[in-house]
């Protein structure tokens, strides 16, 4: 009497029985032949591999091979490479016993699996009922492995696992399936002894199908969803697409260099050239034949080592840096450029990638730009009042010697450090709303505003404000540019011309007052 090497859902007998017939019969060829280190099956030489080294143990070997804290990752790559190597065995194994015992429909190739599967020790395979075995879009098997190795490996050493660990049951699996049907399958565990479950359970699907098929079996098994939760697909399939992907990437990324505003170069790390577009044979008047014969070297009028140092740093440490640079013609002239480099892969070697963009109308724009301000400077320094600049968050960005002499401050000590408000006394600041700052806010300029400000010793400084403000493209508030006058005096004056005129009315009064009493004396008097 045949064991019992699988379970299969009503309808499947017959097809199941012939397939332990097959699968026997070719298993019934064993021979062990230790003298010449070769096991044979039916013709076939097989070798024999511990479980535990094919699981648990090829686990703990990856994890050694990256650092503590990639643990992750190193799970990731285990599982990967044990899926493609099982998943590719299953197919070859599938293929060459359907030659040898000349199966020829679907259903008999893929019956004989699971008893194969079994013979060579994999597990024992249940096929569930609601499993959907016709081939096409529908396709999907829901079974379980009793005796797995994989976990079998993990559960002897006592270990436990945080996800389902049986990848190669699911690789060979899914791909005996896929060689059987001709179709690109896939299998998840979705629950696992390993991690603690009752069962080793998977589902088989078509690759771009398998996930809403798990979907629908927890769906319809509300029992089992809160553990159902840590699976994985195995990505043999989105790999591949990834590659697909990867091509359409290429193509767009070589779109873009060669029809790119900007010199785009790639050279190999020593500075060989690999790939260079046209704007930059353009831009540098040499052919593109002559460039690739060049390295980024020649190029480069740079000839400070330290410098050059310390760019090739930057750039290993982050994978990117930009600076600027000089690019010299074919003609001799020197370009002013503005280099954006980044480490790359280019037909797998390690590449740089550099974007150079002309910046020799930025450079006159910047020595204008640089003019324009030390005159600004020049002037400013020559002034009496108090002139100022600040960026869009109130904090000074220029200041001229004269707040010394107004608030007790060196113009250090504000730039890039204070705000203006912080030097509004306590009233003032609690009123900003209603002066220079609803003004600022609103980027409306500021008009005569009298405020308050506090000096470095606490007396009281009366300050006279007119700003503008500074704007940049899309009228992004940039700042404010301004010219303070100190008006204490005047308001001290003011203050005390105020005083006099209320005690001189006051006086007036009194007088007023004194005159009243007297001539009512001389009314007393004389009557």
């Amino acid at each position: 009497m045949q064991p019992k090497t699988v379970f299969v859902p009503v309808g499947m007998e017959a097809a199941s029985a012939k397939a332990k017939e097959v699968v026997s019969s070719y298993f019934e060829g064993f021979s062990r032949h230790p003298e010449k280190g070769m096991i044979e099956i039916a013709g076939e030489r097989y070798v024999l591999v511990r479980a535990a080294s094919l699981a648990v143990e090829f686990f703990d070997l990856i994890e050694s091979l990256f650092d503590t804290a990639q643990k992750s990752q190193a799970d990731a790559f285990a599982r990967n490479m044990l899926f493609d190597l099982a998943h590719a065995i299953g197919r070859a194994d599938a293929r060459r016993f359907h030659d040898r015992m000349n199966l020829r429909d679907p259903v008999s190739r893929l019956s004989a699996g699971p008893v194969h599967f079994a013979y060579c020790g994999w597990a024992l395979v249940d096929i569930h009922p609601e499993s959907n075995l016709t081939p096409g879009e529908e396709f999907c098997i829901i079974y379980d492995h009793p005796y797995s190795f994989e976990a079998d490996a993990w559960v002897r050493q006592s270990r436990h696992a945080e996800y389902p660990i049986c990848i190669m049951n699911a690789g060979y699996s899914s791909g005996w399936s896929s060689e059987s049907f001709g179709m690109s399958l896939v299998a998840s565990e979705i629950l696992c002894r390993a991690r603690g479950d009752e069962c080793c359970r998977f589902i088989m699907a078509s690759s771009d199908r398998i996930e809403a098929r798990i979907r629908d079996y927890v769906h319809g098994a509300p029992e089992l969803a809160a553990r159902v939760k840590a699976y994985e697909i195995p990505d043999l399939f989105s790999r591949k697409r990834a590659d697909l992907q990867l091509k359409g990437a290429e193509r767009t990324f070589r779109a873009v260099f060669d029809h790119a505003s900007d010199a785009f170069f790639i050279n190999e790390l020593n500075g060989r050239m690999l790939e260079v577009n046209r704007v930059a044979c353009e831009q540098l008047g040499y052919s593109h034949e002559e460039l690739m014969n060049m390295t980024s070297a020649q190029l480069d009028t740079s000839t400070d080592a330290a410098l050059y140092d310390a760019r090739v740093e930057e750039l290993r440490k982050k994978g990117w840096a930009v600076f600027e640079a000089e690019h010299r013609t074919k003609g001799g002239e020197v370009i002013p450029i503005e280099l954006s480099v980044s480490l790359i892969e280019y037909e797998g070697v390690p590449a740089v990638l550099s974007i150079a963009r002309d910046i020799t109308d930025q450079r006159r724009i910047d020595e204008a730009l640089r003019e324009s301000k030390r005159r600004f400077e020049e002037v400013a320094e020559c002034a009496e009042e108090w002139i100022w600049e600040v960026d869009a968050r109130g904090v000074y960005t220029y200041s001229n010697a004269v707040v010394e002499r107004i608030l007790g401050y060196r113009p250090e000590e504000l730039v890039g450090k204070r705000a203006f408000y912080e030097f509004f006394d306590a009233d003032a600041r609690d009123s900003l709303r209603g002066g220079a700052f609803e003004a600022f806010e609103r980027r409306e300029p500021i008009h005569r505003y009298l405020n308050r400000n506090v000096h470095r010793d606490g007396s009281i400084v009366y300050l006279e404000t007119n700003g503008v403000p500074i704007l940049g493209r899309s009228d992004t508030l940039l700042g404010y540019r301004g010219v303070d006058t100190d008006v204490t005096e005047g308001v001290r004056l003011r203050h005390v011309l105020a005083e006099s005129e209320e005690r001189v009315g006051q006086l007036s009064k009194e007088l007023d007052e004194q005159r009243r009493v007297i001539e009512e004396l001389k009314k007393q008097v004389e009557g």
